[in-house]
């Protein structure tokens, strides 16, 4: 058994190499290799060993500079005095987290340290312990969302890899928050769909209690957009209970996702919540018809124009343009319309 382990872990050695081999190709700009003793005062500066993965890239290079011409990996791996700086900055900002203006909380409850940035006050981190470790997410300069969006490290550097090979501009490439990632689970993925649920199970027994044990509710929050982000299709049962959840922000990620999966079967569901979701729910329903772009849901977002505020018929018209029709706004009478071509008649939202 031992031996077999060691191979695995030499395969996964050999597949970081070769990805910091391309990622060489792809950019020229990195700092010198991180010694030992910069990797062990980070380590302890952190209070975590790193990701097997992560010392590989620190032993290649100690991050990008600064002040590199050009990027094209979607995001910069910063030194490990960047790190050390920003880790300190976050626990000096605690309790009050004033970094997230959306949904005010301690981003140090989370256990997730954070080695890559942008120019625009955007992170990346890895979850250092728990069930989710070697699993990264996003820290967005928008709000705070700890939830995990790809499984390693290895992931992250294959998908921004291959997006890098694809800018032949000589700036820096700012499309990090839209690279294809691994959750939400979007299709079917037979080598992981068994894993991902298992840890969803996981996260999901301890949901109940936790909400009770919270220092605030937004850990039983993120804790759920984990369990929803990990669920994959064929555990649709295990999704939908979240899309009647009371916290607004729960209920809006798991309405998002039957979008994003383009859900055809979810249509009923989709036109009912478009009515009575929470503020930001009927937002995500309206926008999950146009995603799903079935002749069903297109027919349900013509009718919901009589049975929602006006404030939503811009939610409406943006939803139609995703199945292909044409939209207009006449500002005069603030009113908005819609047709499938330029051959037929404005029709009013």
């Amino acid at each position: 058994m031992g031996d077999h382990w060691k191979g695995r872990k030499s395969s996964k050695m050999e597949v970081m190499h070769d990805l910091i081999k391309k990622l060489h190709t792809i950019d020229s700009e990195f700092n010198p290799p991180a010694t030992s003793e910069m990797i062990e005062l980070m380590e302890f500066a952190l209070g975590c060993k790193l990701d097997p993965d992560l010392r590989l890239l620190y032993e290649d290079h100690n991050g990008v500079p600064q002040n590199a011409q050009v990027i094209r990996f979607p995001m910069r791996l910063m030194s490990h005095l960047e790190v050390i700086g920003f880790h300190h900055d976050l626990q000096a900002d605690a309790p009050d987290a004033a970094f997230d203006h959306n949904m005010l909380e301690p981003v140090t409850d989370f256990p997730i340290r954070y080695f890559w940035t942008d120019y625009n006050s955007n992170y990346a981190g890895i979850y250092i312990d728990g069930s989710l470790k070697g699993k990264m997410c996003w820290l967005n300069n928008e709000g705070f969302d700890p939830s995990t969006r790809f499984r390693s490290v290895q992931r992250f550097y294959a998908v921004g890899l291959e997006i890098a090979a694809q800018n032949t501009d000589d700036e820096y490439f700012l499309g990090w928050n839209n690279m294809p990632m691994d959750f939400p689970k979007r299709y079917s993925d037979p080598a992981y769909d068994q894993e991902d649920e298992a840890l969803a199970g996981i996260l999901l027994q301890h949901l109940a209690t936790l909400l009770e044990a919270a220092k605030h509710e937004q850990e039983h929050r993120y804790q759920a957009f984990n369990v929803i982000n990990l669920l994959p299709l064929h555990a649709r049962e295990k999704l939908l209970p979240f899309v009647y959840d009371k916290d607004m922000w729960v209920q809006a990620h798991a309405i998002r996702l039957l979008g994003m999966r383009k859900d055809v079967n979810a249509v009923p569901l989709l036109a009912e919540m478009a009515i009575n979701a929470q503020h930001f729910g009927k937002s995500e329903a309206i926008m999950a018809l146009g995603y799903v772009g079935t002749l069903e849901a297109i027919q349900v977002l013509k009718n919901l124009s009589d049975q929602v505020m006006p404030t939503f018929k811009i939610v409406i018209a943006s939803a139609l343009r995703l199945t292909g029709y044409q939209t207009d706004y006449e500002r005069q009478t603030s009113s908005w319309y819609y047709r499938a071509s330029e051959n037929d008649e404005w029709v009013l939202i």
